[in-house]
């Protein structure tokens, strides 16, 4: 089990609540799919990351840069950073 991570900033419930609302109502979107959105995120960078571990235990360094220099693509096309699905 993981311990719990600390946040530097603690947030009541009403007040996290009305922060995603406002981070959701900036990008456009209602928050169902706004916190929809943020685990699509989340699971994409958990996979990309163990499908890199993995070509790095293999000791297969070219297959770890492939995948590396195919995230930078999609990154580049998707503007992942920032952008609304």
């Amino acid at each position: 089990m993981r311990p719990k991570q600390q946040s530097l900033i603690r947030w009541d419930r009403k007040d996290k609540r009305l922060r995603v609302k406002q981070l959701a109502d900036s990008q456009g979107m209602k928050i169902n799919r706004f916190v929809n959105w943020l685990a699509d995120m989340a699971l994409a960078q958990h996979e990309a990351e163990a499908r890199f571990r993995a070509a790095a235990s293999k000791g297969n360094p070219k297959h770890a840069i492939r995948i590396l220099e195919a995230l930078d693509r999609a990154d580049a096309r998707s503007g992942i950073a920032g952008s609304k699905p």
